[in-house]
């Protein structure tokens, strides 16, 4: 966006706050209207529209949403279900004996390993519960996600070599 914008931009965050009930500041203005300045005033546009038919709380929605309802980035829980089906119709594919490669999302890696290690959890889940674990994986991914838990956990391998060696020599 460019200077001529800020009107346009100012309308569009006044109609944002309306919704959200309430009020905004010029210094609210200029600080979002400096964040979101990389995007176009069509992008910020079309973000506005996705916050305003899917945020569910009584405040105004904070920068980071914005961002990711312009970047298109899908919601926690569109992940966690995607991630979900992803692990049952490996299951269904592979059984138990081959892990899925789930290196891409960490919060789901995590989870299959600490929470449900795959390897018994694939051996021993029955065909009538894999509707109720969906549901559960997805509460516990929404959960893990919120936290750093996950983050916390993790380490490069190069520490975790270090760990390891740390008592051979002893």
């Amino acid at each position: 966006m460019n200077d001529q914008d800020k009107k346009e931009f100012s309308g569009i965050m006044k109609a944002l706050a309306l919704d959200s009930g309430v009020e905004f500041t010029k210094d609210s203005l200029r600080l979002y209207f400096a964040a979101l300045k990389t995007f176009t005033i069509k992008q910020v546009k079309d973000g506005v529209k996705k916050v305003l038919t899917t945020w569910e709380y009584n405040r105004f929605p904070p920068i980071a949403v914005l961002i990711k309802a312009i970047n298109n980035e899908p919601a926690i829980e569109d992940k966690a279900l995607s991630m979900a089906h992803y692990i049952v119709s490996h299951l269904k594919a592979h059984g138990a004996t081959i892990r899925p490669d789930l290196s891409g999302d960490h919060t789901a890696d995590w989870l299959m390993k600490f929470r449900w290690n795959y390897t018994s959890w694939a051996s021993e889940v029955l065909e009538s519960e894999l509707k109720w674990w969906v549901k559960e994986f997805c509460e516990a991914y929404r959960a893990y996600t919120k936290t750093d838990v996950p983050v916390q956990i993790e380490a490069s391998k190069e520490v975790k070599q270090l760990a390891e060696n740390m008592f051979e020599s002893v």
